[in-house]
């Protein structure tokens, strides 16, 4: 088997892991955050694109892709772009690159952030950092 060399993905780069990490978004999303309290789940990134797609099925909601470069494939923002209320998916929030991108690419609401691996190897939860608007 090759070993796996991302320090920041590591977790989600395996079956087990990556069943872990959804399943870990989903119960925040479903109990914490509360289902009905938003419309899509927006991502950009690998490491949203990870996660996301499977947490879109598992809780039933659209995605919004932001992307990172318009020079990329397609738009630069794809998916359920009229969605008046949102949460971002991401592995964890630094300094706040991705959530500034996405809330500046996006005309709704951002209901809050959703994080599926900590900011150090100790840490390993998902958190909710939310806020009403």
């Amino acid at each position: 088997m090759t070993p796996i060399t991302s320090y920041y993905l590591e977790r989600v780069l395996t079956p087990e892991g990556l069943r872990d990490a959804v399943t870990r978004v989903v119960r925040v999303l479903r109990e914490d955050v509360k289902l009905n309290t938003f419309d899509a789940i927006a991502f950009r990134g690998v490491s949203g694109a990870l996660v996301a797609p499977a947490v879109a099925v598992a809780v039933g909601k659209p995605l919004i892709v932001v992307r990172k470069s318009e020079a990329s494939h397609g738009r630069p923002v794809e998916g359920a772009i009229t969605a008046k209320r949102y949460v971002i998916v991401d592995d964890f929030v630094g300094a706040g690159g991705t959530v500034r991108a996405i809330t500046d690419a996006l005309d709704g609401t951002l209901r809050g952030v959703v994080t599926y691996n900590g900011n150090s190897a100790d840490v390993d939860h998902s958190s909710w950092l939310g806020w009403e608007a």
